[in-house]
């Protein structure tokens, strides 16, 4: 959502302390922008991956050529120390 941000603002603003996004990975590999933000709010991310394979991403998602977007979104993450939980479908 392109508001997802301020979604996670307005939740710490009302005291919730555990905020979690679902995400798929791909705006935080392409969106340095994005990054910082995250960086800033510091939620933690539900990331959705299913292994190794172009097969499996063809398979589950439609998308055979996603597995070195989602690399590069968890080293990006794992580069501002957010946490991250790996979600395989």
């Amino acid at each position: 959502h392109p508001r997802i941000i301020d979604f996670v603002r307005a939740a710490y603003a009302r005291n919730i302390r555990f905020v979690m996004i679902n995400t798929n990975g791909k705006r935080i590999a392409r969106d340095d922008r994005f990054l910082k933000e995250l960086e800033e709010v510091r939620p933690s991310l539900y990331f959705q991956f299913d292994g190794f394979e172009r097969e499996t991403y063809q398979i589950i998602r439609g998308e055979p050529d996603i597995l070195e977007e989602k690399l590069r979104a968890l080293d990006r993450l794992a580069e501002i120390g957010l946490d991250v939980t790996i979600v395989p479908a």
